[in-house]
C-alpha cells in the first residue's frame, strides 16, 4: 500500500501535512523544523519503514525507522522514537507525528481533530504485524 506524508506548511504552531494511506486521507501535525534537533523538531524528509512499536502505555503504533533514525538511542543515529500516534497540537508531541481526521483549533492553536480515531483508522488499514514504508515529502507548492 501507498503510504505518504505530504507537508504543506510550517508555523510556530507546528507542521502540517496530509496522511495518505491508500486511498485514505488524514490531516497530521508535527513539531516546526528545528534543524533535526531530536524531541523539539519533525524529522526530515524522506523514506522511512513503518515498524509496529507497542509503546510503555501499551499503546500500539508504528515507529519510523531508517539509516538514520532508529526505535531506541544507538550510536550514529541522528534520531530515535519517532512515532506515528495520538496527539492533538505540537506541544503534545516530541518530534513525532500525529494524525487526525480534520484540522481545527485547540486551546488556541492549530491542532489536528479526532486524533485517536485517525490512529485506529491507520491500524485497522495497515496490518500491524507487516512492516510499510512511508515516503515524507513537501508538496511541490508547500512553504
Amino acid at each position: 500500500m501507498n503510504i505518504y506524508l505530504e507537508r504543506y506548511g510550517s508555523t510556530p504552531m507546528g507542521t502540517f501535512g496530509e496522511l495518505i494511506v491508500g486511498d485514505f486521507k488524514f490531516q497530521t501535525v508535527e513539531r516546526p523544523w528545528v534543524n533535526n534537533r531530536p524531541f523539539v523538531s519533525c524529522i526530515p524528509d524522506g523514506d522511512y519503514d513503518l515498524k509496529p512499536f507497542t509503546r510503555a502505555s501499551g499503546d500500539e503504533v508504528f515507529a519510523l525507522v531508517n539509516n538514520e533514525v532508529t526505535y531506541y538511542k544507538e550510536p550514529g543515529c541522528s534520531r530515535y522514537s519517532v512515532l506515528i500516534h495520538k496527539a492533538n497540537i505540537s506541544d503534545e508531541l516530541a518530534g513525532c507525528i500525529a494524525p487526525g481526521i480534520k484540522l481545527g483549533y485547540i486551546k488556541g492553536k492549530w491542532a489536528v481533530i479526532s486524533s485517536g480515531l485517525a490512529v485506529a483508522q491507520i491500524l485497522k488499514l495497515l496490518k500491524y504485524d507487516e512492516e510499510h514504508r512511508i515516503n515524507i515529502r513537501w508538496q511541490k507548492n508547500g512553504v
